[in-house]
């Protein structure tokens, strides 16, 4: 007995330690040394003879390399040498025929001390494909686990934004501007809480990493141009919000001429010095007859590979055409002669305004491409037998359903602010009259109201596979934090971004879901290391073989498209649902700006199928009398009356002139008070800069429920023209009306 305990104590000593030595090797703690080693902080200790001598060999090789200094993260010979050092790096083989060493962790983490030494400050190589390099063997290899070195902690570019909120500003109220020095011409700061967000060119950095390496890799190149069309899409919808014109795409005709290239990087606009190493852009550029040549014969070979199945015809454009352009505007956009312009690096390339005028040129072609592709059949297109969707809903931390606050958030010690919203969950309720038993994926996607008819701009949010019980009725809710897009450590698209913007008074946007069968070995998205729609996975799974973008990439053919996303259709059910959000400017805490609304912010029947907005009232005087609108709703859930009211005044419907001032100090305090009372956040009051020079005069008709035109309406429809909303179109017939401060 006495050597029966001995045994059993040993070998729970033995467990102890070996839990323990586990233990101290935490994924956390791993990632963190690792993060150290890759910046250079971490020199400890000589490594083994062997490994001194390993290195040596592949320091000669790194040299020899065809992109070693100065190459474009664009050019094809960076991916060639960057793949080169990662699979030495992932398997420690053979070198100069007899150089060998033992793939351990310790020998892979020694190998990378020596090289970033060697190499950080080096006058013929750049460290930065070693560590990219370092990075992307790390997510590979088995014997690191789950450790993940953020890009953003290694290259200060990533934390380039330099979005601020007023140092006066309330921290519960609205805010003023976003930038104070905006390194973009003025309009198009609007969007600056978009395109210089941080989490966003980390998330591009991360998926260009990496995006060779995941799964399916039968479908690496196709990935490559959706992901690029969700984020052109999710630009053009902010810019929309913002009131902003469409974007031009820089095809061929717009690159024969000079274009504005405005982005300017110094002190100002850049304190912090993280984009050091890049230029400023001249504020206008224009390409050489030669540059120009080149790109048209890119173009064209992108052209004759529209024939070609999808990974050829991607590979060819993102290649050839996306990356030749890349190139080109950098070397003469720039105006620098040794550091380069922000176009030059994934880290940085999407902060530039003239990102997204090249890939909607890019994108036009996938959109080519798609449009030549067979119309969807009926069999591809019906959901599940006897399945359909019954209610879809969205419900928001700070309780509404259907609406969704965002608001800035503070950061960074309260110095910076970014996009955020609100926790929610989306709901779907499935009815089962067929008794269907079996696997089926869902697809969630949003946009805006105004385009549903024809999807133009809208953007998927998750994709994931469930099994249907066979119940009469089944309920699937997913947290926006359990979205498909959200669960990738490695490379997940930012989550404060999550939703679009909207306004102060709540713009509309449409939720589309479709559930469609799949065999019952597609398990894609049933776990987080199965199914990004963006990056890919991380693990080997079993994918849905409809194409990225389905149902809305390509026509319909049997099926009425139109009744289906109005909700019209019996065997589809209710697959659309309008959700309001609500932009509340900087909050601290976003249920304030939601109890701040009290009823005022919906008005609902019992049946409504849709929501209707009632706009809170301003407390300046000059608006006491306007006329707000109220849907009145059957219990159909159809509109059928409008029914006015007027604050302060019923049964009066008449409309406040707009003041004209007719000095500058006037003008300046009547913008101001404008955009108190109108709840203006920081994006959109950097319209109010114009003081007396009328940037806008016209004629003007109300076509938001009044059947009177003219005079009378100018105020309400100039409101909403200055908060960039819908509902107002111009007529020679009407008045004219002057605006100041527009």
């Amino acid at each position: 007995m006495g050597l029966r305990i001995q045994e059993g104590w040993t070998l729970l000593v033995i467990i102890i330690t070996v839990n323990g030595t586990l233990a101290q090797e935490t994924d956390e703690e791993r990632s963190r040394e690792l993060t150290a080693i890759l910046s250079g902080a971490d020199s400890q200790g000589p490594a083994s003879v062997d490994l001194e001598i390993y290195a040596e060999s592949l320091e000669r090789e790194i040299e020899s390399l065809p992109c070693t200094k100065h190459c474009s993260r664009f050019d094809p010979e960076w991916h060639h040498s960057m793949t080169a050092v990662k699979n030495h790096f992932l398997y420690l083989d053979l070198l100069d025929g007899n150089v060998t060493v033992e793939n351990t962790l310790d020998n892979f983490r020694d190998l990378l001390r020596i090289l970033v030494q060697k190499y950080t400050n080096h006058p013929e190589v750049n460290v930065d494909l070693i560590q990219t390099a370092g990075i992307v063997a790390i997510e590979e290899r088995e014997d690191t686990g789950d450790a993940h070195v953020s890009p953003m902690d290694l290259f200060p570019e990533i934390s380039a934004s330099d979005n601020e909120a007023e140092e006066d500003q309330d921290p519960d109220g609205p805010a003023t501007h976003a930038s104070r020095a905006p390194r973009v011409i003025e309009s198009e700061s609007r969007v600056d809480y978009f395109r210089e967000d941080n989490g966003l060119h980390l998330f591009h950095e991360e998926w260009h990493n990496i995006n060779d390496e995941r799964h399916p890799a039968s479908r690496q190149q196709e990935r490559f141009l959706y992901m690029h069309t969700i984020l052109i899409n999710r630009y053009k919808i902010e810019r929309h919000t913002e009131g902003l014109p469409p974007v031009v795409n820089l095809d061929r005709s717009e690159r024969q001429h000079e274009f504005n290239s405005y982005y300017r990087i110094d002190p100002v606009t850049d304190p912090n010095g993280r984009l050091v190493n890049f230029t400023s852009n001249q504020p206008t550029c224009q390409l050489t007859n030669q540059q120009r040549a080149d790109l048209d014969s890119r173009e064209r070979a992108s052209i004759r590979a529209l024939e070609s199945p999808m990974e050829a015809f991607a590979r060819e454009i993102q290649g050839n055409y996306h990356a030749g352009g890349h190139v080109h505007l950098s070397n003469t956009c720039g105006s620098g002669r040794e550091e380069q312009s922000i176009l030059w690096h994934t880290r940085t390339s999407a902060r530039d305004p003239l990102f997204y005028r090249w890939h909607g040129e890019v994108d036009r072609y996938y959109k080519e491409y798609v449009g030549r592709r067979p119309a969807y059949t009926v069999n591809q297109l019906l959901p599940p037998n006897g399945v359909k969707i019954e209610n879809f809903q969205l419900s928001a931390q700070c309780g509404g359903n259907n609406q969704v606050i965002t608001y800035l958030e503070r950061y960074q010690a309260n110095h910076r602010v970014r996009l955020n919203h609100e926790d929610f969950t989306v709901t779907i309720r499935l009815s089962n009259r067929g008794d269907y038993r079996g696997r089926a994926i869902i697809r969630i996607f949003i946009g805006i109201q105004e385009f549903l008819n024809s999807v133009r701009w809208f953007v998927e949010l998750d994709r994931f596979t469930i099994d249907v019980t066979g119940d009469p009725a089944q309920q699937i809710s997913r947290r926006h934090d359990q979205f498909s897009s959200m669960q990738d450590v490695a490379c997940k698209w930012p989550e404060n971004l999550l939703l679009p913007k909207g306004n102060r008074f709540g713009m509309r946007f449409s939720l589309l879901a479709f559930i469609n069968p799949v065999d019952g070995s597609v398990n894609e998205g049933m776990n987080s290391r199965i199914g990004n729609i963006y990056c890919g996975s991380q693990s080997r799974g079993v994918y849905d073989d409809r194409p990225h973008g389905f149902p809305l990439d390509r026509p319909w053919n049997g099926i009425d498209r139109l009744s289906v996303l109005n909700n019209n259709d019996d065997i589809f059910g209710s697959v659309s649902e309008t959700i309001e959000i609500y932009h509340a400017g900087v909050q601290a805490d976003p249920c304030n700006f939601a109890n701040s609304q009290g009823n005022g912010r919906t008005v609902r029947s019992t049946d409504e199928s849709t929501t209707t907005t009632t706009k809170k009232q301003s407390t300046e005087p000059s608006t006491a009398g306007k006329t707000t609108t109220n849907k009145v709703i059957s219990t159909t859930g159809r509109k059928t009356t409008d029914a006015h009211t007027t604050k302060g005044s019923p049964g009066n419907t008449a409309h406040p002139k707009l003041p004209e001032p007719e000095t500058l100090e006037e003008a300046e305090k009547y913008c101001a008070s404008l955009a108190r009372a109108l709840f203006l956040d920081p994006f959109s009051s950097a319209i109010f800069t114009n003081g007396l020079t009328p940037v806008w005069t016209g004629k003007v008709r109300n076509t938001l429920g009044s059947r009177k035109v003219g005079g009378e309406d100018a105020n309400f429809c100039i409101l909403l023209s200055l908060l960039g909303l819908p509902g107002c179109s111009f007529n020679q017939m009407d008045d004219i009306v002057k605006v100041f401060c527009a």
